[in-house]
């Protein structure tokens, strides 16, 4: 990739909310829901797929799916950017309300497509979960049953031992990864009950 592009970043200083979505979260889990998500998906943890509040996702998708698990572009002007090929952007918020953490994801954003796109009609790479407080709406499941109320010796257990760790958070790389291309799964825990407080799934394949 070439980098991000400039225009966009400088928009997303004036406004960190791209996208908003309406109401799509679960607020509760059950044993049930988390085993037919984990039977839904690859078992590898860098396949790409992700269960968010009872959609699975298989990345990298394109921006228009969201749509149809009831996400869509906000008011704000920069929806009709173009995108030029090579290039991504991240950090993109999405919220349930706007500038609402309580359900609030990030997306990487970007264009292999060989010519500029609008950002509607580009591909989302990443996926980026943070539980800001115990009132955190989104639900989202991993292969193998992870979830945001997984613990440090469930991921181990799950995925084995990782590639980084550095005592707060531990990634997941799938070989050849570089920049801001390839597979990466980071997941980062709470210092004190070491339960899973954020989640970055990252599939954008190396052209």
């Amino acid at each position: 990739m070439n980098g991000k592009i400039i225009i966009l970043m400088c928009l997303l200083i004036t406004s960190t909310t791209i996208f908003g979505c309406s109401n799509n979260t679960i607020n509760q889990l059950t044993t049930d829901d988390i085993k037919l998500y984990s039977e839904s998906m690859d078992s590898d943890p860098l396949s790409g797929d992700i269960t968010l509040n009872g959609n699975k996702i298989s990345l990298p998708i394109d921006v228009g799916e969201l749509t149809k698990m009831k996400f869509s572009f906000s008011d704000f002007f920069a929806k009709d950017q173009e995108l030029e090929n090579g290039y991504y952007v991240d950090g993109i918020s999405m919220d349930g309300k706007k500038m609402d953490e309580n359900t609030r994801i990030s997306v990487t954003i970007y264009n292999t497509s060989g010519s500029s796109v609008s950002l509607q009609d580009a591909k989302i790479g990443e996926i980026g979960i943070e539980k800001s407080s115990a009132s955190y709406k989104n639900t989202a499941v991993l292969p193998r049953g992870i979830t945001l109320e997984s613990s440090y010796d469930d991921v181990i257990k799950a995925y084995g031992i990782p590639q980084v760790n550095d005592g707060n958070s531990i990634s997941y790389i799938a070989a050849g990864n570089v920049d801001n291309c390839g597979k990466q799964l980071e997941i980062a825990f709470d210092d004190n009950t070491k339960i899973i407080n954020s989640i970055k799934l990252k599939n954008i394949p190396i052209n």
